[in-house]
C-alpha cells in the first residue's frame, strides 16, 4: 500500500496536544496594547506641522485632568484577562465534546441492549455467527501483536481490527480486498487471522474482475465512489463471501445506502452500528440482524 495514502499515525494521537499548544501560544502573543497604534508593516507618514491655536484666547480654557488613565488599566490587566478567557473557552469546548461523545456511545449501547448475545435470533447460523465470531471475547495472542504493531490506534479502530481478525480466522479466505483503507492495520489484522491470505488494496474499481470474484473477504470504506463499486461487485462475487461496510452511520448518505442494502436482501446482514457485515449465501434466508457490538 502506498505510504502517501496512509495518514500519519503520530498526527492521530498528538494532534490534540498540538492544538492545545498552538492555542496557548496564540493567546500569549505580544500584541500592541496601545490604542491608536498601527498593526505593523510600514509606519504611517508623519503629519506636517501646523499652527496650534489655544482653545480660548482670553485664558478661560477648561483645565483637563490626567489623560490616559484608562490606557494604564488596559496595559496592566487586559492581556492577561484575554488569555485567561481564551484558555477557559477552549478547555470548556473540549470537555463538552468529550462528554457529548461519551453520551452518544452510551445511548447507542443502551438502545441495542436487547440485542445482546443473539437474543431473539432464530437462525442457528446467525446465532453462532453473532456469539462465536462478532462478539467473541477469547483473548487471542494476536491481539498483543496488533497492539505492539499499531500502538497509536484509537479505541474504535482497535476494536474493529480485532473484529476483522476474527472474521478472517473464521472465513480462511485466499484473497482479501481492502477498498480505500484509512490505515493498513485492517489488512494486517486480517493477515494474522489467516496466514495464507493475500491482501490487495484498492483506490478505485480498476482491477481484474477475476481477482474480485475470488475474494473471500472484502472490506469497503464508505468513501469515494463506493456505491457503484459495491453494486458492480455484487454481480460477480461468489457465495460464502463476507463483505464489510465500514461507516454505515457516518451521515445521512451512508445510512440511506445501508438501508437500501438491507431492503434489497443481497445477503444475511448484521448491523453493528460502526460497520455492517454482509454474508453472501444463496442457500440461507436473507434477513437483517441488529447486534449490540
Amino acid at each position: 500500500m502506498p505510504e502517501d495514502f496512509l495518514p500519519d499515525p503520530y498526527f492521530q494521537v498528538y494532534s490534540f496536544h498540538y492544538f492545545w499548544i498552538a492555542c496557548i501560544v496564540s493567546c500569549t502573543e505580544n500584541v500592541n496594547p496601545q490604542s491608536g497604534g498601527y498593526g505593523g508593516g510600514v509606519p504611517p507618514l508623519p503629519i506636517p506641522n501646523r499652527e496650534v491655536k489655544p482653545a480660548s484666547a482670553d485664558g478661560t480654557a477648561m483645565q483637563c485632568g490626567r489623560v490616559g488613565g484608562r490606557l494604564l488599566l488596559f496595559e496592566s490587566k487586559a492581556p492577561f484577562m484575554y488569555r485567561k478567557r481564551s484558555f477557559l473557552r477552549i478547555f470548556a469546548s473540549d470537555i463538552i465534546y468529550l462528554i457529548m461523545n461519551a453520551l452518544g456511545k452510551l445511548f447507542v449501547y443502551l438502545g441495542r441492549l436487547h440485542h445482546c448475545k443473539g437474543f431473539g435470533v432464530q437462525s442457528p447460523f446467525a446465532f453462532m455467527f453473532i456469539n462465536d465470531v462478532i462478539n467473541e471475547h477469547y483473548p487471542y495472542y494476536s491481539y498483543k501483536q496488533l497492539d505492539s504493531l499499531f500502538p497509536l490506534l484509537d479505541k474504535e479502530k482497535r476494536i474493529l481490527c480485532r473484529l476483522y481478525f476474527r472474521l478472517s480466522n473464521y472465513r480462511q479466505a485466499d484473497i482479501m480486498i481492502d477498498y480505500y483503507p484509512e490505515t493498513n492495520a485492517y489488512s494486517e489484522s486480517m493477515k494474522m487471522g489467516c496466514n495464507k491470505m493475500k491482501s490487495v488494496t484498492l483506490k478505485d474499481k480498476t482491477m481484474n474482475m477475476d481477482m474480485l470474484s475470488l475474494a473471500g473477504i472484502i472490506r469497503i470504506s464508505l468513501v469515494g465512489d463506493y456505491q457503484s463499486f459495491f453494486y458492480s461487485l455484487m454481480q460477480i462475487i461468489e457465495s460464502k463471501t463476507i463483505i464489510i461496510l465500514q461507516g454505515i452511520n457516518r451521515d445521512k448518505e451512508t445510512k440511506s445506502f445501508w438501508s437500501e442494502v438491507c431492503n434489497d436482501k443481497l445477503g444475511i446482514t448484521f448491523d453493528l452500528y460502526y460497520a455492517g457485515i454482509i454474508v453472501v449465501d444463496e442457500e440461507r434466508y436473507k434477513q437483517n440482524y441488529i447486534v449490540n457490538f
